[in-house]
């Protein structure tokens, strides 16, 4: 099965060269929505959330969620949701993802999930959820999704994949029985994005290749770049957004990334070096016309995973790079 950056963000740094910067997917076609009964949009309960492990019966409104991911926590937030516990998996602190510190109110509970991924069933036991809201990998792994659901209802996805921000929120607002602030906060999160980058048209059309870089893993691989088409680029060919597969592309087939626009997470500050000194890696057009977006660990979950409020803080730290290569 393949481990998006979820997955990785489930992990410590030292287990990240032993995963793939899988990515968030490109929108799918959606299963039935969540709460696809008559509640779903007046917000009453009970109610049944159609999910890819099957329909989930929620009696009454949920007062003690738990959240198990990044993505869901991000979308929370924004929501104005407060689960009563979380954890983000990537490390015992909120500083790794800037936008979330201080965004909830909730116990932050760096426990929940192990420094491997695994989760810490007691412990989620010991927090007394009624609801537990989890991505659809990690909920996947053995039998994670049944433990889970043993302790309380669990919500995953609606999809055998992950979703972007908007199917995310939607997901979970109408789950929630918020889908009026869930459709308010896309609203005001595209408007954000229009808003950035509306001085950038010159980027339309342009192809962009989305990469993960690491000696010890041997090469590349693609991560989610559907971010990029926000500012107007396209896939380049080759460009995979659908994490179905993980394949290592070595630093000799480098010259197939001949994007316009190149993005890329050098796992270490060694892999970047190495990279910026190879003459192969000089040559690519989107070096030599300045538009590569080098990304930290940081953007690589925002970018991968993304949220609203990830969204944002994204628009905020990439956006100058691109003003800058256009003026250049």
């Amino acid at each position: 099965m393949t481990l998006p950056i979820a997955r990785i963000a489930a992990v410590s740094l030292a287990a990240l060269t032993a995963l793939s910067l899988a990515a968030c997917s490109a929108p799918t076609e959606s299963s039935p929505a969540a709460g696809n009964d008559s509640s779903a949009l007046s917000g009453e309960f009970p109610r049944t959330v159609t999910t890819i492990q099957g329909d989930v019966e929620l009696t009454e409104k949920p007062e003690r969620i738990v959240v198990l991911d990044s993505q869901s926590a991000d979308v929370a937030a924004a929501l104005g949701v407060e689960p009563v516990a979380y954890d983000i998996g990537t490390s015992d602190s909120l500083e790794t993802l800037p936008w979330l510190d201080g965004a909830l109110t909730g116990a932050f509970e760096p426990g929940l999930i192990g420094a491997d991924g695994s989760l810490d069933f007691e412990a989620i036991l010991a927090t007394d959820p009624d609801l537990i809201v989890v991505d659809y990998w990690t909920a996947a792994e053995g039998e994670a999704y049944d433990r889970l659901s043993a302790i309380a209802p669990t919500l995953t996805s609606d999809v055998e994949a992950a979703q972007s921000w908007q199917e995310r929120t939607t997901f979970l607002a109408d789950a929630l029985g918020v889908a009026d602030q869930g459709e308010r906060v896309i609203s005001e999160t595209e408007a954000s994005i229009t808003t950035a980058t509306e001085g950038l048209s010159a980027l339309d059309g342009e192809s962009y290749s989305y990469l993960g870089y690491s000696v010890e893993q041997g090469g590349f691989w693609y991560g989610n770049g559907t971010w990029l088409e926000d500012f107007g680029l396209a896939p380049a060919d080759g460009q995979d957004n659908s994490h179905e597969e993980f394949t290592v592309i070595s630093l000799e087939n480098v010259s197939d990334f001949d994007s316009d626009v190149l993005s890329i997470w050098a796992m270490t500050d060694a892999d970047k070096a190495a990279l910026e000194a190879d003459a192969r890696f000089q040559a690519l057009p989107a070096v030599q016309s300045g538009k590569v977006v080098w990304l930290d660990y940081a953007l690589a979950v925002a970018t991968n995973v993304p949220g609203p409020l990830s969204i944002t803080y994204m628009l905020d730290e990439v956006t100058p790079t691109f003003e800058a290569a256009l003026a250049s």
